[in-house]
């Protein structure tokens, strides 16, 4: 994991996804993604109170993205992109640390 992102996958079983006179058999993926927004925030706001440190700030952006996985094709894609995605970033970031360096050298003729 890296700053300001976060990739998880949730394995959903059961037969129709629905228990006949009880509903769903698991809660909707916004209650799961809320609450792991909420357990982490509050972990996060506690541990700086306990060390001293202000946490006044968000930690979360307001929606997320939320795809699901139809088949083995798209399972193995959607595992490609977690693993590579930090690499990207990496990358990303060193590009535009190399552009901030040229633009800012003198130019010489």
């Amino acid at each position: 994991m890296f700053p300001f992102h976060e990739n998880a996958s949730l394995l959903c079983r059961g037969v129709g996804g629905v228990d006949e006179g009880r509903g769903p058999l698991w809660p909707p993926a916004g209650a799961v993604v809320g609450a792991f927004k909420s357990l982490v925030t509050v972990s996060w706001r506690n541990h700086h109170k306990s060390i001293g440190l202000p946490c006044n700030r968000h930690l979360w952006q307001r929606d997320y993205y939320e795809h699901v996985i139809r088949n083995e094709d798209d399972l193995h894609l959607t595992r490609e992109y977690i693993v590579n995605n930090p690499l990207e970033a990496l990358l990303q970031q060193e590009r535009r640390y190399e552009e901030l360096k040229k633009a800012k050298m003198p130019n010489k003729r």
